[in-house]
């Protein structure tokens, strides 16, 4: 994997993906935002919407920084919204590899408790 295909992974942890996917319901200010992210401070959400902008993945309306009012847009909303479903897919089907992963070995821990009765019972 390429530095800017790492990097730009990097900036899309939580709560930069929330933020995203905030913004694919259309333009939001920075107060606006700050509700799909509550556990995080105003502090770290605008940080993280100017790292989603330094990637070019979001841009604000021009004015000044301390002006909260201003709208954050999304520069690609399609191409985010598919990456956004892509990744959602994965965990999701990384979560069923889990699943799995665990049914299985509960299953080998009964088999290996039925044996271990067996023996003890002859």
């Amino acid at each position: 994997m390429d530095e800017e295909t790492a990097s730009l992974i990097d900036v899309l942890r939580h709560p930069g993906a929330a933020l995203l996917l905030a913004l694919l319901g259309g333009d939001a200010t920075e107060d606006e935002l700050l509700l799909f992210a509550p556990n995080h401070s105003q502090s770290a959400v605008n940080r993280k919407l100017h790292q989603l902008a330094e990637k070019r993945l979001i841009y604000r309306e021009p004015g000044s920084r301390q002006r909260k009012e201003l709208m954050w847009s999304l520069v690609f909303p399609e191409e985010t919204d598919q990456l956004l479903n892509a990744a959602a897919h994965l965990a999701g089907l990384a979560v069923s590899r889990r699943a799995e992963q665990i049914e299985a070995t509960e299953q080998r821990l009964r088999r290996s408790r039925a044996a271990r009765r067996l023996r003890n019972v002859s």
